[in-house]
């Protein structure tokens, strides 16, 4: 017997949402004071789905979203689900080259904007490598030649049902990460690798349609992505703030009645560094879902003083594969930080070698995720897909173990990806800018501590003969170059690097150096 699977999409869930329940709150948006029930939120979806392929875009176009949080972003979410096309997210932070790498790569024939970036498009559309890209979208006027208005599409759209056809095995995501390659690779995700991953989080914290959930990391992140579908899907409210802000974060759980959220330990060490933050009521939030870098125990004990009724787990996750392990509140008491549980809902792990060889317990290797929430390749980069992807399990090269009790210990990422402040970033793609200046000889990028962000960039540099150079300098340098996130935090001058016996530098030896 053949199984359907076409009810089961989001598109088909908002549809149906909004016809069991059409006054019920979807979306609580701070930009533009946007709030949208049920009915308005999937009559805007059909209008944006349907004069989106009335332009002459196919199924399986990949159409670009570069903007801040906005309730926008989730319309264009669900409009591109029922039209059959790839979101593919774009950091809001990027510089032109950065943006254009993406549009290109990922072969993008439309590219949907935020007005304040808006000389960035400009200088994007005169490049002679951005053919492919056919439509540009602002989300905040319709004043340029060369822009359509986003509000006229959806004013000129009709609201009926998109008579398009998708499947749970439809492409439906394109997420750029970072990671140890000089440029961002892109997760291809089907529409169920979506679901799936939105499900594990629904399973481990009973999300249900009388849920609010709120996203203040971006939209363009996954966690967030996944939070927005996961409520719509639900029929739950999702509360999108326009960016963080520490205390304006509490203000919202207190104003919404916020029930859980997803969020960094950056970010969950800022709001508990928040003075007076005792004087707000989180009483009804239940759920922290922490993850994107490592959950101090400090940091985890002030989180559950302070949330008293909320449940916080934390996990191990990747644009790649969704949620591999979860460690929950009760499991993690007396467990090292390293620790990072045992499997999430259907996901299959194992510690092994480069090869996918499954390794004994308390032996160091890579960690392997098979799951239905991973990517099944990167988005045109066939030769890293034969080195992360084998035999159907993936792995992002982060170490660990599995203990005697079956418990999953990460003991280092992949070590030359920085992640500060839940954002990656490549050092390679760093050093590749700095490389350019030409008072440079050699640099090595690395991540070190830092109690705000949990990692900062530093770069290592070697100056050429008789070149003067400071800190200011090089950060100066960057500037425009690289979204500022990716700045070094510090720079240190040296006359020579630690290198092996090939040449190649030692970055275990300059984090264990910097890193004390």
């Amino acid at each position: 017997m053949n199984v359907t699977t076409e009810n089961t999409t989001f598109g088909k869930m908002l549809e149906q949402n909004s016809k069991n329940f059409p006054e019920k709150t979807a979306i609580i948006a701070e930009y533009n004071d946007k709030t949208l029930n049920y009915k308005e939120l999937n009559k805007r979806v059909n209008c944006l789905a349907n004069e989106l392929t009335r332009l002459g875009l196919k199924k399986g176009d990949h159409v670009a979203v570069m903007s801040m949080n906005r309730g926008e972003y989730a319309e264009i979410f669900f409009a591109l689900n029922k039209a059959g096309m790839v979101c593919t997210t774009i950091n809001f932070m990027y510089v032109a080259d950065e943006a254009a790498y993406i549009l290109s790569h990922s072969k993008s024939k439309a590219f949907i904007f935020e007005g304040q970036f808006l000389e960035i498009v400009k200088e994007i559309n005169k490049r002679d490598d951005m053919k492919e890209v056919q439509f540009y979208i602002n989300l905040d006027s319709n004043d340029e030649e060369f822009c359509l208005g986003y509000e006229d599409l959806i004013e000129n759209g009709e609201s009926s049902e998109p008579e398009i056809d998708v499947s749970l095995n439809d492409d439906s995501l394109l997420i750029y990460t970072s990671g140890t390659t000089a440029k961002p690779k892109g997760a291809i995700k089907s529409e169920g690798a979506v679901l799936w991953f939105a499900l594990q989080i629904a399973y481990n914290y009973n999300v249900t349609r009388n849920k609010i959930w709120m996203c203040p990391t971006p939209q363009y992140h996954l966690g967030s992505e996944m939070q927005t579908h996961m409520m719509i899907y639900v029929g739950g409210t999702i509360v999108i703030p326009r960016k963080f802000e520490p205390e304006q974060c509490l203000k919202d759980l207190e104003k919404y009645k916020v029930n859980g959220m997803f969020l960094t330990p950056a970010i969950l060490n800022l709001v508990l560094n928040i003075e007076g933050k005792e004087n707000y009521d989180v009483s009804n939030m239940e759920a922290l879902l922490s993850s994107g870098g490592p959950l101090h125990q400090d940091t985890n004990d002030r989180a559950k003083e302070f949330f008293k009724n909320a449940k916080l787990n934390n996990l191990y996750a990747s644009t790649e594969f969704g949620g591999a392990t979860i460690i929950t509140d009760d499991e993690s008491s007396g467990q090292p930080i390293d620790a990072i549980g045992y499997p999430c809902l259907g996901s299959s792990v194992k510690i092994a070698d480069e090869k996918g060889n499954e390794k004994e317990r308390n032996e160091v290797g890579q960690i392997w995720v098979k799951n239905g929430a991973m990517n099944y390749e990167y988005y045109n980069s066939p030769e890293i897909n034969k080195v992360r992807i084998l035999d159907g399990w993936i792995s992002v090269g982060d170490v660990g173990i599995q203990d005697q009790d079956g418990i999953f210990h990460i003991i280092d990422r992949d070590k030359d990806l920085i992640i500060s402040g839940g954002e990656n970033i490549g050092s390679v793609e760093v050093e590749q800018i700095i490389s350019k200046n030409e008072k440079v000889a050699e640099v090595a990028v690395i991540g070190v501590p830092s109690e705000r962000w949990g990692e900062e960039v530093k770069a290592i540099i070697v100056l050429q003969p008789e070149s003067v150079c400071d800190q200011e300098e090089i950060r100066n340098y960057c500037r425009n170059k690289m979204a500022g996130f990716k700045i070094p935090k510090s720079v240190d001058f040296v006359t020579e690097m630690p290198k092996t016996a090939t040449g190649k530098v030692l970055k275990t030896d300059l984090r264990g150096e910097y890193s004390k």
